[in-house]
């Protein structure tokens, strides 16, 4: 069977029809996020804070630190406190990893393996690279893994 083709009416209609939808699918997204924006929860700023000729940024800190409640608080200086303990256990297990490289020869091996590949000395370096680069991923991957 074939195919009739579109008249310029019917294309015309068509068109019509989409930007009627795409209006009426703005429309729904404009409301709908002012509808979320007017729910979420309102901001109380202490008079302190408030933008003023004799505005103090330490008084303003201060006065919006003494309304967060203790539990929240020591919530979150536990959790900025605990970013340190990360950051020195990364450190420790990445010179532990680079220690097991040079201390178990495996370095010298794959050096050795990159030599034995090429004798360009730039591939060589390449070639090494890669596998340092394997290695660390491999390596280093436990760390990567996000808690539950």
């Amino acid at each position: 069977m074939a195919r009739r083709r579109k008249s310029r009416g019917d294309r015309s209609v068509d068109r019509a029809s989409v930007i009627s939808r795409v209006v009426l699918a703005c429309l729904l997204l404009a409301t709908s996020s002012r509808s979320i924006h007017a729910q979420g929860p309102s901001l109380q700023i202490p008079p302190e804070a408030r933008a003023s000729p004799a505005f103090d940024a330490v008084r303003a800190t201060n006065a919006y630190l003494a309304s967060v409640p203790a539990d929240k608080k020591a919530r979150s200086d536990a959790y900025f406190e605990g970013g340190y303990w990360l950051q020195l256990w990364n450190f420790v297990y990445g010179v532990a990893a680079l220690w097991a490289l040079l201390a178990f020869g495996w370095s010298a091996r794959m050096r050795d393996a990159a030599e034995r590949r090429t004798r360009r000395r730039p591939l060589q370096t390449a070639i090494y690279w890669f596998e340092f680069n394997v290695y660390l991923a491999l390596i280093t991957f436990p760390l990567t893994i996000p808690p539950r």
